[in-house]
């Protein structure tokens, strides 16, 4: 017979929750541009105005889990791996949100491959794209005045992010503020609009 008091513990535990239960899946809103360009900025004023709750995921966050130099001096396929590590945990963590019913903000500055690991690690979940724009000359301005970045880093950015993309929507922070780009992106929103190059990154991965 169970003990009275192992019972009681019991009692009191939360039921795990079955995935087979899970409610609809949340969105995922992908925020992509070069360091300053203003996507954290953005995504909490995304936060303060759109209906419902939306998480905020970073890249800043999962990089400030890195050891110093952790992707210095690297060998190619090395290197290789780690970024690709970087991703998908970043992936398999916006999965998890999304398959529990929550929407998520994804901020990132995706390399080339962090598109093809979003295409295959999120498939089946709704991922709309929109690219974050700023002019050179206010991308160093912005970072200069921030001081928490290496000097030049937004500047190798700034084009490389965007090189041969194409995205559901876009906003240049270079003139409009947080708030007006926020508000441009929730009418686009509003709107229901149908993912388009995420579902052609799909398909393609998929006749392979």
């Amino acid at each position: 017979m169970k003990s009275s008091r192992t019972d009681g513990a019991r009692k009191g535990t939360p039921s795990a929750v079955p995935r087979p239960g899970l409610p609809a899946s949340g969105q995922i809103v992908v925020l992509n541009g070069a360091s300053s360009a203003g996507k954290s900025c953005l995504a909490q004023a995304l936060q303060a105005t759109l209906p419902g709750a939306y998480l905020h995921v970073q890249l800043d966050a999962f990089r400030a889990m890195e050891p110093p130099e952790y992707f210095s001096g690297l060998q190619p396929g090395v290197r290789t791996i780690r970024v690709a590590a970087l991703c998908r945990a970043m992936n398999a963590a916006i999965a998890e949100y999304a398959r529990h019913g929550q929407n998520v903000l994804l901020d990132h500055v995706l390399p080339p491959e962090g598109w093809q690991y979003l295409a295959q690690d999120l498939a089946g979940y709704r991922l709309l794209t929109v690219g974050v724009r700023c002019s050179p000359e206010v991308l160093e301005a912005r970072e200069r005045s921030r001081g928490d970045r290496r000097p030049g880093l937004a500047l190798s950015q700034a084009h490389r992010v965007h090189a041969d993309r194409d995205y559901d929507f876009e906003v240049d922070t270079t003139h409009c503020t947080a708030v007006e780009c926020a508000a441009q992106v929730r009418r686009w929103l509003e709107c229901n609009p149908h993912p388009k190059p995420i579902a052609a990154l799909e398909q393609q991965l998929a006749a392979i």
